[in-house]
């Protein structure tokens, strides 16, 4: 016997009141399952690669995390930049996405970028540095 398994938008799949297929209201697949035998497992969340099969097995395997890795925090979040600082106390500053469109002006980015970079170095240097 063959079973196809469709995850629809509407409405949730039950296969062989084994198995339920749904999402949530916030857009999250779920899978739903009984087990032949208990298990005791405590809750995780992990990035897993889930395999339906025509048999009706459910194969799930953990993968490595969608993450671009660790992230440096922001310190400061401006209209033009953001300054972010390193393990090492170093600052880095960051252009953010040029927007170029029917009204940008060359004058007034770089004044925006000027001013920023002003603002956000007083702020994280302090006084001592504008000597």
């Amino acid at each position: 016997m063959e079973i196809k398994i469709q995850i629809n938008e509407e409405r949730v799949a039950n296969v062989n009141g084994m198995m339920t297929f749904g999402k949530t209201d916030n857009g999250q697949h779920v899978l739903d399952f009984k087990a032949t035998e208990y298990v005791e497992v405590p809750a995780f969340i992990a990035n897993c690669l889930v395999q339906g099969m025509t048999d009706g097995n459910v194969y799930i395997t953990e993968t490595a995390a969608f993450t671009a890795g660790k992230r440096n925090p922001r310190v400061f979040d401006g209209k033009f930049i953001t300054f972010t600082r390193r393990d090492n106390g170093s600052l880095r500053a960051n252009f953010k996405e040029l927007p170029i469109g029917p009204d940008f002006n060359i004058y007034r980015y770089a004044t925006g970028v000027f001013s920023e970079l002003i603002r956000a170095l007083r702020g994280l240097l302090g006084k001592e540095a504008t000597k």
